[in-house]
């Protein structure tokens, strides 16, 4: 039975064009994201692991090697199984950090673009055997179904099918930081295809072929050989040596790091991979036996590598012939496909950036192209290079070697680089010069081992030596080449770094990589000041455009302004650029322009500031344990008992920032701690940058009674400072904290109290002098009144009226002194609604009986609002406050009087059109015996006595200027009640 070259051509477009639509269905969102976001699609997903040398090389390998083929499953499957525990740190790693390769992780933990360069050069060259056995593996499988030889045509339509799936699905759009899922979709179905395939073609084998289990094992016991040929090689087998790759395969091949850590959503996935991804391993490698006895038992006449497709044939079995070759398109397309994008983004990092990304600004700017679309096609020029070395490696290669061969060749490559991974995770004290050491040791020996004699096989250069006077006859030559290579590369690594020193920012790198990292972040000095002044900094290196949109999105993502000027938010923000920038263009180039346009050239001396950037940075990473974990718990309290501290504190460093601002200083200063934690002392608001700054400055520790005038009212605080750090340093390398106490509170209640005192000294006053002077003055004024009628003369009528007068004046200041000494305490306050329009009617009328209160003219607007009060009182209030308004005032001024209610209030305004207060009276008017008037016109006691009718009333009076001039009495009493309608008059 065979296929012709165009139904099997027909097949595979059709199976490519499938592929096609799935992805763009899953790009468009026709196929559910509850779907291609699933645990089991993304575990799927993974099968890209089996690629042609899993699917095809395997039957080839066990035929020779039996039962060792089970290496190839069981180190990745036990990798997978320890995924929650192994994976989870590298895919936070990755996350965090933005690395999209293993070259851009190796150059962010060694800080070296030599080292991203020698990675990503190294993957290539290890790798291109690898992805030529993908095409010379769909190229065979056609050759074995049609039975003839298939034209160069196939392969170069395969490989521009490769690249456009490529650039539709994984270079499409400019943005290198978001998945792609239906990339991931299209995979998980070649997944999907390919363990359908397998599993038919192992069921059919027991069934089909053999007609059951029981017959199968009869073959078996009628050709023992069958058996031997499984057990034999187990015998001095690579076992442990192919567990070992397989086992670093899961990290170092470029295809599943992309799928692993580049495509997964959720760290939950790895869950269901623990558990799933084995079972799709254990289903695949159970139907390879079978399928090769089945094939040997009908005489198939193939390649060892193609025994599945052999047997189908044998079979006479066309439509699992078909699925097969359809199973083993999936695996070589998927790993093509996945390992290209892999391999391009590496080398658009490592390769094409470091030299020519300060020509993309300058396209921008010169031909107005975008910076990001730049890039993008650069991505896809890395794309067609890959597919281009992969096609010559194929044509340089094919029918040369077995497939297991050239995948072996790969692996042993790709194995150089795990005693640079243990170095990652594992050895903070690994340097780049050991890595670099290690890698070159142990390219040498894979090139002497494996290399050069596969290109001696190849007849393209003549044999220079022979290998078989340098491997012992007992082990195989990709055996022995893994051993030697990696005793040389782990010798090197191991001992140059412990010869080597590091450099500080390698050793923040290896920190920050570390598993039990409990290092600060990297902290460097910036140049710039704002995040404004940084887009104009790299503007020369990204353009103007992408130098905008890159700060934007960093100072976003770091929940901040663009005029933002404290220096740890300035950290956060461009610690988030180099992230953002580390996934666009790759961290060496990152660290490349940031360093050139952002930093000073020296490491910046560390600052307290520091432990914020460090809490950021311990949110990242796993939580803290053990002494750590109790200590930062520790470390916590401190900071919750300063917050809760009653006292305001404030911390500076020696540069003045501010470190601390607690939650009293807040409300002490009624400013947030966010908006000045970070921030320079003399940015605060006023007056608080002149008072803490001029303290700070001071020698003095200490500052008692400082009393300020904030929003126009009085108030005292007590200043205390402290010096932090080192006491035989410098005072200006030195840190401060300052303790504000807020006194005003204390201060009104000894006002308060003294004015209680001076109440109480009046009232003693007020009894004595009315015992003492009343009955003397009411006598003088008795005698008078007797004399007044018997006396004719007008000079004595006149000095007896005038003796009238003074009496009474004595008598009034005497009344006035014990009314205001007992106001409130003696006399029990009726309480009874009060209609306030009403007494303001009867303040108007009293006020108009004197001479000067006729000259006045008056203004009444007020509703009916009610209160609760004594009406005699709250009418000598009234009665006092225009008494003390007609005083200010000229002849023919108005006196306006208000009264609304608003809010449960009642508010009630009185305002002249006087001179106003002196603001230095301003605090003194409520004092008894204070008064401003001329000598022998007033007491000094009418304003205390109306601010304690008031306060007996539970009310609040203000005395202030008016804006266009005069004095405005107001008073807010309770309201009780109001009928909500309005008058207005003027009297005159």
């Amino acid at each position: 039975m065979t296929f012709s070259l165009s139904h099997l051509f027909f097949a595979g477009g059709c199976y490519l064009a499938l592929l096609f639509a799935i992805a763009w269905a899953t790009d468009k969102g026709i196929i559910p994201s509850r779907i291609t976001s699933h645990p089991i699609t993304f575990t799927l997903a993974l099968g890209v692991y089996f690629s042609a040398w899993s699917f095809y090389g395997v039957f080839g390998y066990t035929l020779t090697n039996g039962y060792n083929y089970l290496g190839l499953y069981l180190g990745i499957t036990g990798a997978f199984i320890l995924a929650p525990v192994l994976m989870t740190p590298i895919l936070r790693l990755t996350r965090t950090y933005q690395l999209s390769s293993l070259a851009d992780l190796f150059a962010f933990r060694y800080r070296s673009q030599l080292v991203g360069l020698v990675v990503t050069l190294g993957m290539i060259a290890a790798l291109m055997p690898y992805l030529a056995l993908q095409v010379q593996a769909l190229i065979n499988s056609i050759q074995v179904l049609t039975g003839e030889q298939t034209p160069d045509l196939v392969a170069v339509v395969f490989c521009t099918m490769i690249f456009a799936f490529c650039v539709f699905f994984g270079a499409r759009h400019f943005s290198f930081r978001q998945q792609h899922q239906g990339l991931v979709a299209a995979i998980a179905f070649e997944s999907l295809v390919k363990l359908i395939a397998l599993i038919c073609a192992g069921v059919f084998a027991i069934f089909g072929v053999f007609g059951g289990f029981n017959e199968m094992g009869s073959w078996l016991q009628q050709n023992p050989q069958m058996l031997d040929m499984m057990y034999q090689p187990l015998k001095n087998s690579p076992w442990p040596t192919l567990l070992m790759l397989s086992f670093l395969s899961t990290v170092l091949l470029p295809h599943i790091f992309h799928m692993t850590f580049n495509e997964c959503k959720e760290e939950r996935n790895f869950l269901t991979v623990s558990w799933l991804f084995p079972t799709m391993m254990l289903v695949m490698c159970f139907s390879v036996p079978p399928i090769i006895w089945a094939a040997l038992n009908l005489n198939s006449q193939v390649p060892p590598d193609y025994l599945n497709l052999g047997m189908a044939i044998a079979a006479n079995a066309p439509w699992l012939a078909v699925l097969l070759f359809l199973g083993g398109l999936s695996a070589a397309s998927a790993m093509l496909v996945v390992t290209t994008l892999a391999l391009a983004t590496m080398a658009l990092n490592h390769i094409f950036l470091p030299s020519f990304h300060r020509i993309l600004p300058a396209l921008e700017n010169s031909h107005q192209r975008d910076f990001y679309k730049g890039l993008l096609w650069a991505r896809r020029a890395m794309i067609f290079l890959i597919i281009s070395l992969c096609y010559g490696m194929y044509l340089l290669m094919r029918n040369n070697h077995q497939l297991m061969d050239l995948g072996n060749l790969s692996a042993v490559a790709l194995a150089q680089l795990s005693p640079g991974l243990i170095g990652v995770l594992y050895w903070r004290r690994a340097t780049r010069a050991g890595l670099l050491s290690g890698l070159l040791g142990g390219a040498i020996i894979w090139l002497v081992l494996l290399l050069l004699p596969d290109i001696f096989k190849s007849g393209i250069v003549p044999e220079l030596y022979n290998i078989q006077l340098i491997i012992p006859k007992e082990y195989e030559p990709w055996r022995f080449a893994t051993l030697c290579s990696l005793l040389v590369n782990g010798t090197l690594f191991i001992t140059i770094s412990l010869l080597t020193k590091q450099g500080h920012r390698e050793q923040h790198s290896a920190a920050a990589c570390a598993m039990d990292n409990l290092q600060r972040p990297h902290h460097l000095a910036a140049t710039p000041q704002t995040p404004l002044e940084f887009c104009k900094q790299l503007e020369p290196r990204l353009g103007i455009a992408a130098a905008n949109r890159e700060i934007r999105q960093a100072c976003t993502e770091a929940g901040i302004e663009l005029d933002e000027q404290r220096s740890w938010l300035l950290q956060r923000m461009v610690q988030r650029l180099e992230i953002n920038l580390s996934g666009l263009l790759g961290p060496s180039v990152a660290d490349d322009i940031l360093r050139s346009s952002l930093w000073n050239s020296q490491q910046a001396q560390p600052t307290l500031s520091d432990i914020r950037l460090a809490e950021e940075h311990i949110k990242l990473t796993k939580p803290l344990r053990g002494i750590a974990g109790e200590l930062d718990s520790l470390r916590r309290y401190h900071r919750t008992l300063l917050q809760s501290l009653p006292v305001g504190v404030c911390s500076l460093n020696y540069e003045q920032d501010i470190l601390i601002w607690n939650d009293a200083m807040g409300k002490i200063s009624c400013i947030a701690s966010k908006e000045v934690t970070g921030g320079k002392l003399a940015n605060l608001p006023w007056p608080w940058d002149q008072i803490l700054g001029e303290f700070y400055q001071t020698e003095a520790l200490h500052k008692h009674k400082l009393k300020l005038e904030i929003d126009n009212r009085p108030r005292w605080f007590n200043l205390h400072k402290a010096f932090i750090g080192d006491y035989q340093s410098p005072r200006e390398q030195r840190g401060v904290v300052i303790l504000v106490e807020d006194l005003t509170h204390l201060q009104l209640l000894e006002v308060e109290l003294a004015h209680s005192e001076r109440l109480a000294s009046i009232g003693q006053l007020a009894a004595g002098v009315a015992h003492e002077i009343g009955n003397p003055v009411t006598c003088i004024d008795s005698l008078a009144q007797i004399v007044l009628p018997e006396t004719d003369d007008e000079f004595v009528k006149d000095c007896l009226m005038q003796m009238r007068e003074q009496t009474k004046r004595i008598t009034d200041i005497v009344q006035s002194l014990v009314t205001f000494s007992h106001s409130g305490n003696t006399r029990k306050l009726i309480s009874e609604p009060v209609a306030l329009c009403e007494c303001v009617k009867e303040a108007v009328k009293l006020a108009r009986l004197s001479l000067e209160g006729k000259q006045m003219e008056y203004s009444v607007n007020c509703d009916d609002s009610i209160v609760l009060g004594d009406p005699q009182l709250i009418l000598q209030v009234l009665l006092n406050l225009l008494n003390n308004a007609r005083d200010a005032s000229q002849p023919g001024d108005m006196i306006e009087i208000n009264i609304h209610h608003h809010g449960g209030q009642v508010i009630t305004t009185v305002k002249d059109q006087g001179t106003g207060i002196d603001p230095q009276n301003k605090s003194r008017l409520f004092e008894p015996f204070f008064t401003t008037k001329e000598p022998g016109k007033g007491t000094g006691l009418g304003l205390p006595l109306v601010y304690s009718i008031i306060d007996d009333h539970q009310g609040q009076i203000v005395i202030d200027n008016a804006p266009e001039g005069g004095a405005v009495v107001t008073i807010r009493l309770p309201l009780y009640r109001s009928e909500h309608c309005h008058e207005s008059y003027i009297d005159s």
